[in-house]
């Protein structure tokens, strides 16, 4: 089992590092999973170094360490964390300082600005600008809050975790990815941070996730 595989890998802890999925592996929903408590004892008790991965994110790193410090009952540290998105921090070079439309959660605008990318909208907020680019639904006779938001401006999409709202996703991306063919004679860049289909959740079935999406996209 999950510990016995634990303290085979304590006796070649000195050549070693395990990255840890989070999903499935120690965790199911908000279930820990049985053994994995023992299990982190066993690589704590050899020390061997360890990170967590997951396609999971919408949060700061440094949630989801306190989070898995609560569930696994030991300390785990920002450090220690890779979120899907995380990687998207390679990416701050080349666009921190150019406008980006990030999808997912409201919180991922937040997460992107602690990246380093210091022009952020949301999906949503270029909906709020100008109601009418997602005409569906009660919203369309909103007044519009903030300013428009120029697609013909945006240098990257990041779609950075999933998002409940898979139309109006659609049609803004598709919006930003046609307006840098008009205007720059190419598609703008897209980046999507998790390629799974589906993942499990609480629900006894696969719910479909960023991967699905990405597929409907296109």
């Amino acid at each position: 089992g999950f510990a016995r595989m634990a303290h085979h890998v304590a006796r070649r802890a000195a050549k070693i590092g395990l990255a840890f999925d989070i999903d499935g592996v120690l965790i199911r929903g908000k279930q820990v999973l049985p053994q994995a408590k023992k299990a982190m004892r066993i690589v704590l008790e050899e020390r061997i170094p360890h990170i967590f991965i997951t396609n999971g994110g919408g949060r700061m790193e440094a949630e989801k360490a306190k989070q898995l410090s609560e569930w696994l009952e030991c300390e785990v540290l920002a450090e220690q964390v890779i979120l899907s998105h995380t990687p998207m921090k390679g990416l701050v070079d080349r666009y921190g300082d150019k406008p980006v439309l990030v999808g997912g959660p409201n919180q991922v605008v937040e997460v992107a600005r602690a990246y380093g990318y210091k022009h952020v909208h949301h999906i949503g907020d270029v909906v709020r600008g100008d109601p009418h680019v997602w005409p569906c639904g009660p919203h369309q006779f909103d007044p519009p809050v903030g300013e428009p938001i120029a697609m013909d401006t945006i240098a990257a999409v990041l779609f950075m975790h999933d998002d409940d709202n898979w139309g109006r996703d659609i049609q803004v991306i598709c919006d930003a990815l046609l307006s840098g063919i008009s205007q720059r004679g190419k598609q703008t860049p897209l980046y999507f941070s998790n390629p799974d289909f589906v993942y499990a959740a609480d629900h006894p079935m696969p719910r479909l996730a960023q991967g699905a999406f990405r597929d409907a996209l296109k």
